[in-house]
This record gives structure tokens, sequence and C-alpha cells, in this order.
């Protein structure tokens, strides 16, 4: 969930690119185009926190359960490569949606998901926040564009 890059059958971004056939309010993220940022100070903390988890960091914007996850399943190597990639990356703002049901991530209520675009040497991947009502990360994960 953290670093991994799906390659094969994303059922969410499936799910959105056929929404988005029907109602082209609905687009999948990596559909989206960038838009002005309302919150840089917000996605500079994400992508911070992003770096944290990445260099081993425990960092106090992302929620206990999903740091434990991190922790019990990705290698130092994987967290090692991840940190590389996000070395010199670019992030443009994609879009905000809020759940119309209830969601919960790693035992916490999604209050908004949030999508970036992650430019990188290696390559251009979507990011996906998904946060807490008081802001925190709850699950992020990123699909290549």
């Amino acid at each position: 969930m953290f670093v991994r890059e799906v390659r094969g059958a994303d059922a969410e971004a499936v799910a959105r690119a056929v929404m988005g056939l029907y109602d082209p309010a609905l687009p999948a993220p990596q559909m989206l185009t960038p838009k002005l940022d309302p919150n840089p100070a917000l996605t500079r903390q994400l992508f911070g926190a992003l770096r944290e988890m990445a260099n081993g960091t425990e960092s106090p914007l992302v929620v206990p359960a999903l740091l434990a996850w991190i922790h019990d399943h990705e290698s130092a190597d994987s967290l090692h490569r991840f940190a590389g990639l996000l070395q010199g990356a670019r992030f443009e703002f994609l879009g905000h949606d809020v759940p119309h049901h209830a969601l919960r991530y790693f035992g916490a209520d999604i209050a908004g998901i949030y999508y970036y675009r992650m430019v990188t040497d290696r390559g251009t991947f979507v990011r996906t926040f998904w946060l807490t009502h008081d802001q925190k990360i709850a699950n992020t994960f990123q699909t290549r564009e």
C-alpha cells in the first residue's frame, strides 16, 4: 500500500475510469489535469510526511496503525529505493474528493481523498492520500501514470 506501484489491474482506478465514461464529473485521477493547489501548506506537509516515512522516521502526520503496517511490511531496501524516488520529485495537485459513505483505513475515519501527480526522473505517478478529519494520513499509495 505504501510504496507499491500497481502495474496490473487496480480495482479503484478501473472503477473510476468506468465511472468517468458514464459521468465525466468522475474521471480517474490519472485523467485529471493539474489545478491551482488550494492548500500548498497541506501539500508540503503530506509530502514531507511521505519523505519521513521513506526515511524510516515516524511522522506525527500519519496514523499509528499505518506506521505499524509500514514497519511490519516494508523492507529497509524498499524504503530506501522509495526515498530515492522522492528526491527531486515535483508534485502537482490534481483534485480532492469527499467520501459519500463511511470509509475507514487502518481504523481511522476518512474525511478526504487527495490526488497528486508526482513527476520523478523514474517516471510519473499518481499519489493518493486518504486523510482523517484532523488531516492525518490514514493510507496512501501510488500508481504509475
